[in-house]
């Protein structure tokens, strides 16, 4: 003969009044808790998010303000190099003409150059229109577009 055991097997209860539904009804979330709670979850994702990302900016910053002071102190390097460099050759020049006019030379060498570097920086500043007509022309076509398709 089998028996049962009774005592080590729950049973859930049906609520069958209607107290006994409220009761039950009580414990569940409602609609507006689980969408406010959904909303708390993805505001604070949403915010975890945000942090990570600046911290990877701020990681990225560092090190790109790390390779700009490299950059600085190379380009002092370079010249401060070409300072002895010209010095050097206008001792070379020396060597044929008095120092006075090796530096002289050099001096004038110096001040073609830069001349020559204005009139073509002159030049490419004078190509520049100073608006963007592209954009204008193509932000004008959308707004007839936008109108016309209204209209119509």
């Amino acid at each position: 003969m089998a028996t049962a055991n009774l005592s080590t097997r729950q049973f859930e209860t049906v609520p069958t009044t209607a107290a006994e539904r409220a009761a039950a009804r009580a414990d569940e979330p409602t609609i507006g808790k689980l969408v406010h709670d959904a909303l708390q979850d993805v505001s604070s994702l949403v915010r975890s998010e945000i942090q990570l990302a600046k911290s990877e900016i701020t990681a990225d910053v560092r090190k790109g303000g790390k390779g700009a002071a490299f950059f600085v102190v190379a380009a002092v390097a370079a010249f401060l190099g070409v300072i002895f460099f010209l010095h050097t050759f206008a001792r070379l020049i020396a060597v044929w003409l008095p120092v006075w006019a090796g530096y002289l030379i050099v001096a004038l060498v110096l001040f073609a150059v830069a001349g020559v570097c204005a009139l073509l920086g002159k030049s490419q500043i004078d190509k520049v229109k100073g608006k963007p007509e592209r954009a204008i022309t193509t932000s004008r076509e959308t707004v007839e577009i936008v109108k016309a398709a209204a209209a119509g």
